[in-house]
């Protein structure tokens, strides 16, 4: 599936900007330095029109994606705004809406237009226009099962919508670490039958160096069944985490249940569980404590049977990590039966939203 493309529209004579950290960006390089092409405003109002975004699912999947983006603990959000007129490029306007016209896609099912001045008195984006395929089979709710990632059939509009609205805000594709601005459809977060789209922690902490750090944005955990594995052209590519056994770098063997792998292990067996950990927050946050639990669904709360409890020495904002936990397999589970090993992360002080705090990988009990 082709995943998003990005198009440049104005002048030509830019540079791409590459921190330490992964997260890209444009810059103006005419001679007077390579400042930032971003909004002058913090606050960037972007049009949805009923025509292609009326009220219900379609109009919630959008606005729920501005909501997810606008927790980046920088000072930068988007605000929605109905529109009424006719959309169009180059009309000044930051606008969200539909096309079937491959003139306009480029063979994308999704696309961002971005146009921004770089001269030495405005250097700063104008106009983001977020086009998508409206013959593409988007998925505009959250159940697990009817998304392509996932086994089913149609493309996440959420996770596509983040990376394009990744790209208005003034970010480039990354191809080196685990991102939204990667491929979107597998840099997800999913629970209990529930997958969300969100920002990430790379594009997170390069909101706060494109506009600045909200002192008073609330610290956010995350941890995701997702990594990095490598890049395809300028898009980072992601696979599931795995299960091992103690000390092996070769996965487990598996089923499939659904079209979810299902890691046969034994009773009493000890495992290296992987998961990918981020901090999406306003700060360093030191000693997490990620507790792993057996369940019987794939839903993972705290309710569920405690099987070991780790603490990260520090999380930064800067860096994705996924690694391993040691964990024994209860003595006492069942043979032929179906669980899910799963790992949550204790809410931090001041954090707001824990939906994005746990996660899951199945096992099968075997002889």
């Amino acid at each position: 599936m082709r995943i998003a493309a990005y198009i440049l529209a104005a002048l030509t004579m830019l540079s791409v900007a590459a921190p330490a950290e992964a997260y890209r960006y444009l810059t103006c390089n005419i001679g007077f330095g390579a400042s930032p092409l971003k909004w002058s405003s913090d606050t960037r109002p972007i049009l949805t029109y009923d025509v292609n975004f009326p009220a219900g699912t379609r109009r919630n999947a959008i606005q729920n994606v501005i909501d997810q983006f606008n927790k980046n603990p920088s000072e930068f959000t988007f605000v929605r705004v109905n529109g009424s007129g006719p959309v169009g490029r180059g009309n000044g306007l930051s606008e969200v809406w539909a096309s079937s016209s491959q003139n306009v896609l480029n063979g994308a099912p999704a696309i961002t237009f971005i146009r921004f001045r770089c001269d030495p008195l405005a250097r700063r984006l104008t106009e983001a226009d977020v086009v998508f395929d409206a013959k593409q089979a988007w998925a505009f709710g959250t159940t697990t099962t009817t998304l392509s990632s996932y086994g089913g059939s149609k493309r996440f509009i959420r996770s596509a919508a983040m990376h394009e609205f990744g790209h208005a805000a003034g970010f480039l594709h990354v191809n080196t670490t685990y991102n939204v601005m990667g491929i979107d459809y597998t840099h997800v977060h999913s629970n209990g039958g529930i997958t969300y789209a969100y920002l990430g922690e790379d594009t997170s902490n390069g909101t706060v160096f494109l506009y600045g750090l909200d002192s008073s944005a609330p610290q956010n955990l995350a941890v995701a069944h997702w990594e990095y594995v490598g890049k395809d052209g300028e898009y980072s590519t992601h696979q599931r985490t795995a299960l091992y056994p103690a000390g092996s770098s070769t996965a487990l063997q598996s089923t499939f249940f659904g079209a979810e792998r299902a890691y046969r292990v034994k009773a009493g067996q000890l495992i290296d569980a992987r998961f990918t950990y981020e901090n999406l927050g306003r700060a360093t946050v030191t000693n997490a404590v990620a507790r792993f639990y057996i369940s019987t669904n794939n839903l993972i709360s705290t309710t569920d049977r405690l099987i070991g409890t780790s603490t990260i020495a520090s999380l930064k904002r800067d860096k994705v990590s996924t690694f391993n936990r040691r964990l024994r397999i209860p003595t006492n589970l069942t043979v032929g039966t179906q669980y899910w090993l799963g790992v949550r992360l204790t809410p931090v002080a001041s954090e707001q939203d824990t939906t994005d705090n746990a996660t899951y990988t199945s096992i099968t009990v075997v002889p």
